[in-house]
């Protein structure tokens, strides 16, 4: 897509487009303070690929205390006010306003740089090479890309295990994961019940029903003696130290005690934050704590999955926020059983295959509100950890605010449905 020839900024991904103007209506809200921008108050636009359509673009909008947080947390980057679409049109107060915010952000004339509690995010490469341009791209245009990448070698970062490499089976014994509905299948095998949270494993096979493919869920038990090696199921890297070691042991893939213990001691670590997490958390909040962070739970295609946000809010804050991923330019990269992989997409449903060692890609702090730091269970979890990536945003609206609103809602909802 052709750009225009103003002189656009852009964030660290070297793609989105910026601008500053007046709101229009007061409507929109802040990505990274949630608070609704007043009319006629200056806010600054980030244009991003529309992850709803798959075509064109959308704007995410941000106060200027809203943008200031972006910058200080490395997660957008401006040059000067003067590189801003638009910032010739705003009165001189105005531009004013943002030459300040600019100044405070970067620690300049107007502000000082170590009041921030937050360090900035580790420098990305302004490269655009089979990134951020492929987000915009169809769904045929995002495979070719990818097999261009993968044969160059782009799409891995540092050495791997040997067994953490190979391709899921797209037949067969093919999948893994801890079961997310109320009521799922019972085992296709043994016929024993498999309750929500438990491991099943998916045979996967052409329907006899329609074209396609179906899939037989399997208790773990009965599964795991089909099992030749541990990357031929999707999702593997989404279990425990404990379920990954058993397949392992059956597969001969075990590497060494010395860097067996050294996984389990990153892995075990990870799994408890992430049982409490899912324990204290609810959906909605797990959203609203990405979006400070500046992640799309939507454009990451998680937004209705807790147990896959809870996992990447435990590995950031237990070991830092990841860069953007160097290949689709999402904010996607976690570290998962060892390795960093990217849950982000090249474009339609063609999902990015990025990998890296864990050495390889810089991290920095995780933002947590002020209430969540403060939780019981917070604290509880805070004495027995060893260390820890999250610093305290005093200024982040409350995660746990709107529980007692949202319960009265519920109850004087279910009273309404009370029969007579």
């Amino acid at each position: 897509t052709a750009k225009s020839s103003h002189p656009l900024e852009t964030d660290e991904s070297g793609f989105t487009m910026l601008s500053v103007e007046l709101a229009k209506s007061g409507r929109a809200k802040c990505r990274a303070t949630q608070q609704k921008i007043g009319k006629g108050e200056v806010r600054v636009g980030k244009e991003v690929p529309n992850v709803y359509t798959g075509v064109g673009t959308t704007t995410q909008w941000y106060s200027l205390a809203g943008t200031e947080q972006m910058i200080r947390t490395g997660r957008m980057s401006i040059s000067s006010a003067k590189s801003l679409t638009g910032f010739q049109r705003l009165s001189a107060s105005n531009k004013k306003l943002v030459n300040d915010m600019l100044a405070r952000a970067k620690g300049g004339p107007g502000g000082d740089a170590n009041s921030t509690k937050f360090p900035s995010s580790p420098a990305k490469s302004s490269t655009k090479e089979g990134g951020a341009q492929s987000a915009k791209m169809s769904e045929e245009d995002a495979k070719a890309v990818l097999q261009g990448l993968k044969s160059s070698g782009k799409t891995q970062r540092g050495t791997l295990a040997t067994w953490m490499e190979g391709e899921p089976l797209e037949q067969g014994i093919s999948c893994i994961e801890y079961a997310r509905v109320k009521k799922p299948s019972n085992c296709k095998l043994c016929y024993s019940r498999i309750a929500q949270g438990d491991i099943r494993v998916g045979d996967r096979q052409p329907s006899q029903f329609y074209y396609g493919m179906q899939t037989r869920w399997l208790c773990f038990t009965c599964a795991k003696g089909n099992i030749s090696r541990l990357s031929q199921l999707m999702n593997w890297d989404r279990m425990g130290y404990d379920v990954s070691n058993e397949i392992r042991a059956k597969t001969n893939e075990l590497m060494s005690p010395e860097k067996e213990a050294a996984l389990e001691a990153l892995m075990v670590p990870v799994n408890e934050l992430w049982d409490i997490l899912l324990a204290e958390v609810l959906l909605d909040e797990f959203i609203q704590l990405l979006d400070l962070n500046g992640i799309s739970a939507t454009a990451l295609r998680i937004e209705k999955r807790s147990i896959d946000m809870a996992l990447l809010v435990a590995d950031a804050i237990l070991n830092g926020l990841c860069e953007d991923c160097p290949v689709c330019k999402s904010a996607g990269l976690l570290g998962l059983s060892g390795r960093v992989v990217c849950w982000g997409f090249l474009g339609g449903f063609t999902k990015c295959v990025f990998r890296s060692d864990l050495d390889s890609v810089e991290r920095c702090m995780f933002r947590v509100p002020a209430d969540m730091a403060a939780a019981e269970w917070m604290g509880a979890w805070l004495r027995g950890a060893k260390a820890h990536c999250m610093v305290v945003d005093d200024a982040a609206p409350p995660l746990f605010g709107n529980r007692e609103k949202k319960a009265k809602k519920k109850k004087k909802k279910k009273g309404k449905k009370a029969p007579k």
